[in-house]
């Protein structure tokens, strides 16, 4: 870019190696230099939607999106990112909107709806609704020679199940999934489902494929999926070292909250309570924590939750609020996490 300030691709492509390093505002600082050569390009504009929401501009985020769309109302990844800036935004009827809007393109567009509407149920403790959706979306995909949407649609369910105490059904949709695609985040969230339904062997054996790997992510999502292990086993010290290592590799959203809850485990609440705030501050990540076009806004309600349990340990006022903040979010009691908090929020 010094020999060449007007390279348009060389500009955008600057912006994306920012987003694999972490760095939101320079990455939608070039972007946005990128654009000013050439306003009506849609990728970068989409892209420069995305880095603004993980940014945590929502507004910004809102406007690209929109204008990705009016300049091509069939550019799907503009409705993913339009719908997560929405809920990110708490314009939480206008993402369903936007959701719906993407399913009546076509059967393609319409399984990528589903998993948009299912992390919003998830989200929101609707967990009958979002298991119904990801079994119905997971048949249609395999219907369709689909692979790759089956097997997000199994590493979704898989963590559905496990939300409603049926590890075998999970373990079992997971273990697909991963037999189904090998993009690094289906490895790593099947993993995770492994090792909370008591079946580390396979998971280690997922780190130990992901551990070998060049780039930083896939060894991140290693030292993550060891760290719960570690978890499982009670040995919390060993889970936060895992972490930590993983952090020097790339500072991910996944690893700032679970260290929150090893450091919890560990009975550091405060250190805990430090490591959950800065992913609840760190909102606009939520929404697609694997900087893919994925829906992940669903972690958003076990931070809070979390957060929560570190500062009623530390007896703070501010529990209260947290467990408030929580209970907001869902319309449902069908997650276990609802029933929980709202007994310790009756207790404070």
């Amino acid at each position: 870019m010094k020999q060449f300030p007007a390279d348009n691709a060389g500009l955008a492509n600057l912006g994306l190696a920012y987003v694999f390093k972490g760095d939101f505002p320079r990455a939608l600082d070039y972007t946005r230099k990128a654009l000013s050569l050439y306003p009506q390009n849609v990728p970068q504009r989409n892209n420069a939607g995305y880095f603004a929401m993980y940014s945590g501009d929502f507004p910004a985020a809102l406007q690209d999106q929109k204008r990705v769309l009016e300049i091509n109302p069939g550019f799907v990844n503009g409705y993913i990112g339009l719908a997560l800036a929405q809920e990110a935004s708490g314009a939480r009827d206008e993402a369903v909107a936007t959701w719906k809007n993407l399913e009546a393109l076509g059967p393609a567009e319409a399984s990528t709806a589903v998993e948009g509407l299912a992390d919003l149920a998830v989200l929101e403790g609707r967990l009958g609704d979002a298991r119904d959706a990801l079994e119905k979306g997971s048949q249609e995909d395999v219907r369709r020679k689909d692979e790759a949407g089956t097997a997000r649609k199994l590493v979704m369910l898989a963590g559905v199940h496990l939300s409603r105490g049926d590890a075998p059904r999970a373990a079992a949709a997971a273990s697909k999934a991963a037999s189904l695609s090998q993009q690094d985040y289906v490895q790593y969230l099947a993993a995770r489902v492994l090792v909370d339904a008591g079946q580390e062997k396979r998971a280690l054996s997922i780190a130990e494929g992901l551990g070998k790997r060049f780039e930083a992510g896939p060894r991140v999502y290693a030292e993550l999926i060891h760290g719960a292990v570690a978890l499982q086993r009670k040995n919390p010290t060993e889970a936060i070292a895992r972490f930590k290592a993983g952090q020097k590799l790339l500072d991910m959203w996944l690893v700032r909250y679970e260290l929150g809850r090893a450091y919890l485990a560990a009975s550091a609440p405060a250190q805990a309570q430090d490591e959950l705030e800065a992913s609840a501050r760190r909102h606009g990540e939520v929404t697609d924590v694997f900087m893919d076009n994925v829906p992940t806004y669903r972690l958003l309600g076990p931070v809070l939750y979390w957060k929560a349990r570190a500062q009623e340990v530390q007896k703070s006022p501010a529990a209260a609020e947290s467990f408030r903040a929580f209970l907001a979010t869902k319309k449902t009691d069908e997650d276990p996490l609802v029933v929980d908090a709202r007994k310790r929020l009756a207790a404070l």
